[in-house]
């Protein structure tokens, strides 16, 4: 079995069935994984680990991306990944008079919104601004809609 936990035996307390027919076999420290920055995101597990901290990207289908390590880098990475482009490339792309607030332009490039506790910013499609009433219907995002 290797780094597997072996169940064998184990009775389920509630259902007096065995823990086998309750669940499948998994590797040592599967199961205690914390929630980061670096998971999936999930409203409610981010609820219950942060306290008034939302820094994300939504893309254009609604999906939640931590903004690892900023906004504007995760942003160029997506970017890059979309074109299979070079940050020098995609550098190239961008016109000059957003040399100094590249952000925008990386987000209307990717069709991104970057959000943060009390604000977004991007052109937010329907998908991401249910995604934004979802989030504030929970607590997380405070900011105008």
């Amino acid at each position: 079995m290797g780094n597997a936990i072996s169940i064998h035996g184990m009775v389920n307390r509630k259902t007096k069935k065995s823990a086998i027919t309750d669940c499948i076999l998994m590797k040592v420290g599967t199961a205690m994984k914390k929630y980061d920055l670096y998971s999936e995101f999930d409203i409610q597990k981010h609820k219950e680990t942060f306290i008034n901290y939302l820094e994300v990207l939504i893309e254009p289908n609604g999906h939640v991306l931590y903004a690892v390590p900023s906004h504007q880098e995760l942003a160029i990475k997506l970017a890059c990944d979309a074109k299979g482009w070079t940050r020098n490339q995609l550098g190239e792309a961008c016109p000059p008079e957003y040399y100094f607030d590249f952000l925008p332009w990386v987000l209307q490039f990717t069709g991104c919104i970057s959000v943060w506790n009390n604000m977004y910013v991007g052109e937010a499609n329907e998908a991401q601004l249910n995604k934004l009433r979802e989030m504030k219907r929970n607590g997380i995002y405070k900011g105008e809609i």
